[in-house]
């Protein structure tokens, strides 16, 4: 993990570390059944 950080650093600048790997892990599992994240998700 942690390119997402690197990708959206303004959407995940605001969190704490919990929260910022949770938004991780649900977009991560997310992804693996289809779905594309962009700026604007």
């Amino acid at each position: 993990m942690g390119e997402l950080r690197d990708m959206y650093p303004q959407q995940f600048g605001v969190l704490g570390e919990s929260r910022a790997q949770a938004l991780e892990f649900a977009i991560a599992n997310n992804v693996l059944e289809g779905w594309e994240p962009n700026e604007d998700d």
